[in-house]
């Protein structure tokens, strides 16, 4: 008798254990993740200079005041004017950006050209009125509210030959990219 129960005892021992392996099924599922950032890229904007009013022969200075929040002409005893010259970037908050400056060396105008130049503390971040130099490459925070205010200085000498009514021209271009950081 102790054999039979043995014997029984081994069969539904093997009975239940097939049933258990044969109720235990694996499987398996995949889930994604999507990462769409936000913001707005990088926008930059030009700001032209007009200088007006000025006198043959004399050289001039145009710095941009950070305490007056505009570009100021020296000397101005003749009424001469100016606006101011630079760009204006705008891109994600919080970003580093790199930005250069292709400078002329002249203006182009109807009687020749004038030589200009940029000195090494001649570019102001509007902002904060810091200075920098506007004939390297230079990098920038965009901070919390994204922006990048640039105003450049210069110095030319009106050619003694200029007429009344002549124009003088030149082009900056401004590259700005994210670094990344």
């Amino acid at each position: 008798m102790k054999y039979m129960n043995f014997v029984w005892l081994v069969l539904l021992v093997s009975v239940c254990a097939g049933r258990s392996s044969a109720q235990l099924a694996t499987g398996s599922a995949t889930s994604q993740i999507s990462v769409t950032p936000a913001g707005i890229g990088l926008t930059l904007s030009s700001v032209d200079c007009d200088v007006s009013d000025v006198i043959r022969g004399v050289t001039y200075n145009v710095i941009f005041d950070p305490a007056g929040g505009a570009s100021i002409i020296h000397p101005a005893d003749n009424g001469e004017a100016t606006s101011d010259l630079g760009v204006d970037i705008v891109g994600d908050p919080s970003q580093n950006l790199v930005v250069l400056f292709e400078l002329p060396a002249s203006l182009s105008g109807s009687a020749g050209a004038i030589p200009i130049s940029f000195g090494s503390t001649s570019g102001v971040r509007v902002e904060d009125g810091a200075l920098f130099n506007p004939n390297i490459r230079n990098t920038f925070n965009s901070g919390t509210g994204g922006t990048v205010s640039l105003r450049l200085g210069f110095t030319f000498t009106v050619p003694a030959s200029a007429l009344s009514g002549d124009s003088y021209f030149g082009t900056i271009l401004t590259t700005a990219a994210f670094t990344g950081t």
